[in-house]
């Protein structure tokens, strides 16, 4: 038997305030917001993850083993690119995709290069701030003494067309904001982190 689940009229603008990217902290208050926070994280915790000792963790229960056709994969490109290109779309889950990281709701895991590029800051005494949020989007570092953004971009989903319109747009908005801009591929900082900060020191100067 399916049992229909019913909300409240309070929780249904609730739920409808962050959809149009309000934050907990606005809808809840502070106090409020911290113990839904708190009882997420426990809930989580306990839940098993939909792809855990699956072969392709990338594909959902729901496509795994379809097989579309030529027709259906074309409607599905030009379905995801009209999303792409939606730019109140894109800001609006942007905006609040960073107010979510800022409120604590959203636990943002470092990768592994930022975690390299992380200690080769710290080794060479770098005063920096992790996850630096501007209008469009978030940098992986923010280096407070020379003011300088920067992006340590994967070399998978970075190489995308989509992707590096954004990577270039977001180094324009910076540099024209008067601010130092950085991108980093993956297999330089694997390479050498080192000398690429080396890059960054010698260009402050």
């Amino acid at each position: 038997m399916v049992v229909k689940r019913t909300f409240s009229d309070a929780t249904k603008l609730q739920m409808s305030l962050v959809r149009k990217g309000k934050t907990w902290v606005e809808i809840f208050g502070e106090e409020k917001s911290k113990e839904l926070v708190e009882k997420k994280r426990i809930l989580m915790q306990k839940q098993i993850p939909w792809n855990k000792g699956k072969s392709c963790p990338q594909i959902s229960n729901a496509l795994k083993g379809r097989i579309m056709s030529e027709d259906q994969k074309q409607i599905r490109r030009i379905s995801d690119k009209k999303a792409y290109e939606n730019e109140e779309l894109r800001q609006r889950h942007r905006t609040h995709t960073i107010e979510y990281l800022k409120s604590g709701g959203m636990k943002n895991k470092n990768t592994t290069i930022e975690l390299i590029f992380k200690e080769t800051l710290i080794k060479n005494n770098i005063s920096f701030r992790q996850q630096e949020s501007f209008k469009l989007g978030i940098a992986d570092f923010y280096l407070i003494e020379n003011d300088t953004f920067v992006f340590c971009d994967g070399d998978y989903w970075h190489n995308y067309p989509c992707g590096k319109e954004r990577d270039s747009k977001q180094v324009e908005y910076l540099q024209n904001k008067g601010h130092r801009v950085f991108r980093f591929w993956e297999h330089d900082i694997r390479s050498n982190s080192d000398e690429l900060l080396n890059k960054i020191i010698k260009e402050v100067r």
